[in-house]
C-alpha cells in the first residue's frame, strides 16, 4: 500500500530502451506522445555516503 510509505521522494528504476542497437539516445516514445527531458540532471546519492552516486535524476515532461 503506497499510502503507508512516508518517504518524501521516490525513485523508479527502469531499463533504458535505445532508439537503435548501437545508439546512445534513449527511446522515449509512448502511446500518448513522447517524453522530453528538461532541466539539469541531478545525482542520486546514498545518504550515509554522500560521495557515492547510485543514479541520475531527470525531470521528464510528456508532449
Amino acid at each position: 500500500n503506497l499510502k503507508m510509505i512516508s518517504e518524501k521522494e521516490w525513485f523508479f528504476c527502469v531499463p533504458r530502451d535505445r532508439k537503435n542497437y548501437s545508439g546512445s539516445k534513449p527511446n522515449r516514445i509512448v502511446k500518448g506522445g513522447t517524453w522530453k527531458a528538461t532541466g539539469a540532471d541531478r545525482l542520486i546519492r546514498i545518504a550515509a555516503d554522500t560521495r557515492r552516486n547510485v543514479g541520475i535524476k531527470k525531470t521528464l515532461l510528456l508532449h
